[in-house]
């Protein structure tokens, strides 16, 4: 638990005489205000304590990136619902108190209506007419389906479920009682409980040339060992993010074969992240006896229209793409407590976005087995089998 939030909310506090330990009880919930400004201090820093809830967002310096770390740390304090774009589309911290009170008062939706509407997103909204006996099989859930459920659970409050366990349930009654049982856990998680948080040591850092390794809280993540869990995770997120870049980046360099100022940064991957990451890389995925292409990987395929100049748009979408991070992002497997994949972000210098082009007289889009129709399929196949993780993840065709 963050020190200035306890300090805020706590109903009782009882302090051990026992060197500079201190034993907090929390009886209390955290108010609003004391969430979001909590989550400002871990993604902007101390000094957003002193300004009142009149204070823009823009003025205070938040961008997408300090929004992320703001996400991260309302989740460890359990507001899930929040999304990036509703951050960044707030104007004052006020307004933010605003939004994360109303959403702590809405309350959490019943079990059945969370399954439900995972599956009407997943397979469509015929599932909402199917009784709970009915079999998940013989309404087409499979791999792909699964991910797409736990996407809509994810942003409904349920992280913890696994696509194991959704493949194995038999009935739509098994898969509710599987995350009832799964919120019940995650409820006795969130419990009141003990916190004891011993005083950090003051550490004086020597002036030195080089990355800002010591930087937001004054703290040397060079001298944190990579697998000391313990010390890594009693870290700020901003050090956190410190450590894990200094600790990984070689890994990461030596497996793209790259070098530093090729990678613009290396963070640790997201829980999610690590679930499609760990899928993409696993081999059961890949048996063609099973599975018709890969499940984690979705195309979408769009028509132009025929006043639209192709070659106009074709070069707004190479233009465009490199600028985004999301776009020249590839992963690594690395060995490190926050997480056991990074996502490195290449620089526009180096992240190549594969293109094909292919030209085609036959249009007949219609028929199946038109030249037209084995053309789309054919690239799609092709996109599939040459993308990995450690490559960008997105393939563009022109046909």
């Amino acid at each position: 638990m963050v020190r200035n939030v306890v300090n805020r909310n706590i109903a009782s506090e009882k302090s051990t005489t026992s060197g500079s330990d201190s034993a907090i009880e929390l009886d209390a919930p955290i108010d609003a205000s004391s969430i979001v400004y909590e989550g400002f201090v871990d993604a902007i820093g101390e000094e957003v304590q002193e300004q009142d809830r009149s204070a823009t967002l823009s003025h205070l310096g938040l961008d997408s990136l300090s929004a992320l770390v703001f996400l991260q740390t309302l989740g460890e304090l359990g507001i899930t619902e929040l999304e990036i774009q509703d951050v960044l589309a707030t104007k004052t911290i006020g307004d933010l108190i605003e939004k994360v009170d109303k959403l702590r008062s809405k309350g959490k939706p019943d079990i059945a209506s969370i399954i439900y509407k995972g599956l009407v997103d997943a397979l469509g909204e015929d599932i909402q007419r199917q009784d709970r006996s009915v079999v998940l099989a013989e309404l087409g859930l499979d791999s792909l389906g699964a991910l797409v459920f736990l996407q809509t659970l994810g942003e409904l409050g349920i992280t913890q479920l696994e696509i194991h366990e959704v493949l194995a349930a038999n009935t739509i009654g098994d898969l509710i009682d599987t995350v009832d049982k799964q919120r019940a856990k995650e409820t006795l998680a969130a419990a009141p409980v003990i916190v004891h948080e011993p005083e950090p040591e003051p550490i004086v850092i020597p002036a030195r040339p080089g990355p800002a390794f010591a930087a937001p809280g004054s703290i040397d993540v060079t001298i944190i060992a990579a697998d000391d869990a313990e010390k890594v995770f009693e870290l700020p997120v901003e050090e956190k993010l410190c450590h894990f870049d200094h600790h990984c980046r070689a890994q990461c360099l030596e497996a793209l074969e790259l070098n530093d100022d090729q990678v613009d940064q290396v963070l640790p991957v997201t829980n999610v992240q690590a679930r499609f990451v760990a899928l993409a890389i696993d081999p059961e995925y890949y048996d063609t006896a099973k599975y018709v292409g890969r499940p984690q990987i979705t195309h979408f395929v769009y028509k132009i229209p025929k006043d639209m100049d192709p070659a106009r748009l074709q070069r707004a979408v190479d233009t465009l793409l490199p600028r985004y991070d999301c776009f020249r992002t590839v992963f690594v497997s690395v060995e490190h407590p926050v997480a056991p994949f990074a996502q490195c972000i290449l620089s526009p210098s180096v992240a190549c976005i594969p293109k094909t082009e292919v030209i085609c007289n036959d249009t007949d889009a219609e028929d199946r087995n038109s030249l037209w129709s084995h053309t789309i399929n054919g690239i799609q196949r092709a996109a599939e089998a040459s993308m990995s993780v450690d490559k960008p993840g997105l393939n563009v065709a022109w046909v």
